[in-house]
């Protein structure tokens, strides 16, 4: 964690600013240390360069795992495609020189694929995630020296109100537990006259058919190592399976979207 970065941080119970305290220093960063409240009444820890204001184990388990075991698979340097970066721009409708040197929230970062893009405009960039694919993040993209990692909740956000003038969620919010309240935690720390972008699934008859809907039950049951075992095993001939149905004429996307 960068010092300036505290500047920024609030308590997400009080509002209150935060001190750093029994910090141990590597290269600049604070590796290790306590964020105290002025009231001294809440406690937060900095573990291997992230500070961190929600447990270890919440319910975004699945994709720390996830984005851990496959951290590097969509970033856009990893892959030598534009996927990322194409996606965020077209999103977003920003611009490059606008964000260079501004302080910008990416609300959900997983792995840290959109923030990759945001750190290439020279912005300061604030990563924030729920689950501990805020550590996969702070793996892949450390060396910027622009590059902020939290592990917080969205909807109680560590900051200062106001603080930044360009904030994201992209691909996220529709697997936050409450998605209006998850939308609703974001303008407070947008500043006056900043800008805001959020995405999130499609409500049509084509998304009710998705297979997530008659998934989620079953695989939200199983133990993780139960579930990968699972995947390893059927996904790639469920994947041949979707590219064959794609190659049909007139409903071949349709049809595709049936097979998880």
């Amino acid at each position: 964690m960068h010092l300036r970065l505290i500047e920024r941080l609030r308590c997400p119970v009080t509002g209150e600013r935060l001190g750093l305290q029994e910090s141990v220093m590597h290269e600049g960063r604070v590796e290790s240390g306590l964020l105290v409240t002025e009231s001294g009444a809440h406690r937060y820890p900095v573990r291997n360069f992230v500070p961190r204001f929600v447990p270890q184990s919440n319910y975004a388990d699945n994709f720390g795992i996830q984005w851990n075991k496959f951290r590097l698979t969509q970033l856009d340097s990893f892959s030598k495609q534009t996927i990322s970066s194409d996606r965020f721009w077209a999103a977003t409708s920003w611009s490059a020189r606008d964000m260079a040197g501004r302080w910008v929230l990416d609300a959900g970062c997983g792995a840290g694929r959109f923030a990759e893009v945001a750190l290439s405009t020279g912005a300061e960039v604030v990563a924030l995630d729920y689950s501990s694919a805020a550590d996969a993040c702070y793996a892949n993209l450390s060396h910027h020296p622009n590059l902020h990692v939290v592990q917080g909740d969205i909807y109680a956000l560590p900051f200062a109100k106001r603080s930044f003038p360009f904030v994201y969620s992209l691909g996220v919010l529709q697997h936050t537990p409450d998605v209006a309240r998850a939308v609703a935690s974001l303008p407070p720390v947008a500043m006056v006259g900043g800008r805001l972008c959020v995405d999130f699934y499609e409500k049509s008859w084509r998304a009710m058919f998705h297979p997530r809907h008659f998934l989620r039950p079953f695989t939200t049951r199983l133990r993780h190592d139960r579930l990968f075992a699972a995947l390893e095993r059927w996904v790639p001939g469920l994947l041949r399976c979707s590219g064959a149905l794609k190659k049909v004429s007139v409903l071949g996307k349709d049809l595709a979207r049936l097979v998880p």
